[in-house]
């Protein structure tokens, strides 16, 4: 596996993390990782180049339980898909398909009891659901991280990552 440490002067064109689909992912320690008790957004560009494979674009997850997980991923139908599991109670949205090779902004938000994915400025899909808020301690880019298991390596490019701390 790859750890990317990215100074926070790292920005500009060309910058974006090329993912392999094998092994190659992001973490993001030391940030402030949303849970379900307040409002929250996350967004990314993305450009994947393989399809027909599940792939994770963004993963909150709690290293403690195998279970609890807020993630953005591509289904093996091409179709993106915004999950959150804390074990006993789900939540899951599921946007259009999308082709290879095209870049795509995917956003997120949480307000109240409202969760809204947003692709390319749209919304695709949303729904009211009420979620025990369950601490994340780990955020990760390009890939699904459960306790010390990685899986669902994403394969293109992700650039622009972003966790703000409130519905944008």
């Amino acid at each position: 596996a790859v750890y990317v440490n990215l100074p926070a002067n790292s920005v500009g064109a060309g910058l974006s993390l090329m993912m392999d689909g094998f092994n190659d992912y992001a973490e993001a320690n030391g940030v402030a990782k949303p849970d379900e008790s307040s409002a929250y957004s996350m967004e990314a560009w993305f450009k994947p180049t393989l399809s027909g494979y599940n792939f994770t674009i963004l993963n909150l997850s709690n290293g403690a339980v195998s279970n609890q997980y807020n993630d953005i991923k591509l289904r093996s139908d091409n179709k993106i898909v915004w999950i959150i599991n804390h074990g006993t109670d789900s939540m899951k949205l599921i946007g259009p398909a999308l082709t290879v090779d095209k870049w795509y902004h995917v956003a997120v938000t949480k307000s109240g009891t409202r969760y809204t994915m947003y692709l390319n400025g749209k919304n695709v899909a949303s729904v009211n659901k009420s979620l025990a808020a369950v601490a994340k301690d780990r955020f990760s880019i390009g890939a699904f991280v459960l306790n010390a298991s990685s899986k669902e390596f994403f394969k293109g490019e992700i650039d622009e990552v972003r966790i703000w701390n409130t519905a944008r």
